[in-house]
């Protein structure tokens, strides 16, 4: 019971981060972020992609990108 009530909070946490990525705009795609040294390049309701300088493609779950500090560049 308690695997289901932590995967549950998971998803409500993302669905949630998500929601407030969207509607406060704190990023946009085509952002260059420095924190996580990347440019954004899709934000959806479960996670943000990130594309970095060398190329490679990084998925960050809303819930954490909302919990780094994030610098636009």
């Amino acid at each position: 019971m308690g695997v289901a009530f932590f995967a549950q909070w998971s998803i409500l946490s993302n669905i949630t981060s998500s929601e407030i990525i969207f509607f406060s705009h704190p990023v946009r795609i085509d952002d260059v972020v420095i924190t996580m040294a990347g440019k954004v390049m899709d934000i959806v309701l479960f996670f943000v992609t990130l594309k970095t300088a060398e190329g490679q493609e990084i998925t960050l779950p809303n819930n954490i990108f909302m919990q780094k500090m994030v610098k636009k560049g």
